[in-house]
């Protein structure tokens, strides 16, 4: 009975010192993630130690809730090149990650159970159409970063068309979810942040400009009374103006600039004195 005992007790240590080391292992390495995140302000990964690691715990079958969480971290913030550049080192179950095998190879073909955002990555016209045309006739801000996201790893000359039209508009779209206005040109940017992520102007430069503070209150009794897309709204205009940002202009101005020299287009816009601003409503 005491062996039996014994036995039991030694079983639960042995499951507590493993979680333990798991979240101690799935606590550094986000923190390493993070850190590089803030260290290059750029939306993806850059340290390659850190796809090192990631990759020596995916191909580990005895860390397979570590790995998976893992995987989560590349796909939301890996690049892609250094995901090919350094995944082939490492002895991966590709079996258990099979939408992570997409981004780490270039084996795979477009697939109908894939989501839609491996598809457009995949170059699928069928997916790829459809995204655009979704994009460009919904007016809800939230919806259209939703079709928005699944092109971001896509440098695709029709999704660029896309966006610069949107860019050309001189529009500003209401974020319901988190109380704030964007500029229409707000998606080229958001998109080249993740096609260029290397580049200073979409990382430092990015932060450098684009900080924003500023907040528009208006007092009203129905916030369903605000449109999606604001286009005559002298209140929010006045804001603007009176708030304007030269660094806004300025950084727009680079974007164009690179644009032009990247794509060979050439982009017609009114000047923009906030991409964005937090917009509050109180009710009376």
């Amino acid at each position: 009975m005491k062996k039996i005992v014994l036995l039991i007790l030694i079983f639960f240590v042995n499951i507590v010192n493993m979680f333990a080391q798991y979240k101690s292992d799935a606590l550094h390495v986000w923190s390493i993630v993070k850190a590089d995140l803030e260290r290059t302000q750029s939306v993806y990964i850059s340290d390659s130690s850190i796809y090192c690691q990631i990759f020596s715990y995916m191909a580990d079958s005895s860390k397979l809730q570590l790995a998976n969480e893992c995987k989560t971290y590349l796909l939301d913030y890996g690049n892609r090149n250094l995901i090919k550049k350094y995944a082939q080192y490492y002895e991966i179950p590709w079996q258990k990650y099979p939408l992570f095998q997409t981004l780490a190879t270039d084996t795979i073909r477009p697939n109908s159970k894939f989501p839609l955002w491996v598809n457009a990555m995949l170059g699928d016209s069928i997916t790829l159409n459809l995204l655009i045309s979704e994009f460009s006739t919904s007016t809800d801000f939230s919806n259209k970063m939703n079709f928005l996201d699944c092109l971001l790893r896509r440098n695709d000359i029709d999704v660029l068309s896309m966006l610069i039209k949107e860019y050309e508009k001189n529009i500003y779209y209401y974020d319901r979810h988190n109380y704030a206005c964007y500029s229409s040109k707000f998606f080229l940017i958001y998109w080249l942040r993740h096609i260029f992520n290397e580049n200073p102007l979409f990382c430092r430069l990015y932060k450098e400009n684009i900080q924003n503070t500023n907040v528009h209150y208006i007092s009203t009794n129905n916030t369903d009374d605000i449109p999606d897309v604001i286009t005559n709204n002298s209140s929010v205009f006045d804001f603007i103006n009176d708030n304007g940002n030269d660094n806004h202009n300025e950084y727009l101005k680079m974007v164009e600039l690179f644009v032009n020299e990247t794509y060979g287009v050439h982009i017609n816009s009114d000047d923009v004195k906030l991409i964005w601003f937090y917009y509050v409503t109180e009710r009376e």
